[in-house]
This record gives structure tokens, C-alpha cells and sequence, in this order.
């Protein structure tokens, strides 16, 4: 029973949610430099910088549309990740979980 009213308390999901989010982050960091490692970006990443800094001086505006270059590296993550789901069952558990969660908090 204590175990329940644990759970109950949120902290266990808090902890849950915290563990997730932190586990993707690690994996898009590894996939990134996996990535980086294979490709130049040299273009799309100063796009992204100049991104960057106007947001932190100006402030978020939806009016502003993001750089081509960052559709650019998630569309190569994105063929990424497709190929190691074909290559690995462990990636594409992990895919299926991360899409899932995803679509299911949007």
C-alpha cells in the first residue's frame, strides 16, 4: 500500500517524465553527433546561430519563420533514425516509444 500512495503523490511520475526526457535528450545528442561526424552543416549551423541569437535578443515571434537549414538536419535525423529502426530492434523499440510518446502529449 505505501507503494501506492507513493505513486499517487507524483513524484514517481515526476521522476518517470524527468528520466524520459533526459534519456532523449542523451540519444538525440548521440544521434546529432553521429550526424555532424558524417555531414557538414556548416551552412544550415550559421543559419541556425544567427536563429539563435535573434530569438535571445528579440524574443520568440511566430511571424518569424525558422531557417530551411533546420528542416534540413531534422529531415537527416529523421533518415536516421529510419535506418537504424531497420537495422536494430532495440533502436525501433525505442522510435515506437518515442513516437508515441510524442504524438500522445501533442
Amino acid at each position: 500500500m505505501p507503494e501506492l500512495l507513493h505513486i499517487m503523490s507524483g513524484k514517481a511520475i515526476a521522476r518517470a517524465v524527468c528520466a524520459h526526457c533526459m534519456v532523449e535528450a542523451a540519444l538525440t545528442v548521440m544521434l546529432i553527433k553521429q550526424v555532424l561526424s558524417t555531414m557538414t552543416f556548416a551552412e544550415e549551423l550559421s543559419d541556425l546561430r544567427a536563429f539563435y541569437s535573434y530569438i535571445i535578443s528579440n524574443g520568440f515571434d511566430v511571424s518569424v519563420a525558422f531557417p530551411d537549414g533546420l528542416q534540413f538536419i531534422k529531415d537527416v535525423l529523421a533518415d536516421l533514425k529510419r535506418d537504424l529502426a531497420e537495422k536494430s530492434c532495440t533502436a525501433k523499440l525505442w522510435l515506437q516509444y518515442d513516437t508515441r510518446c510524442y504524438f500522445n502529449v501533442r
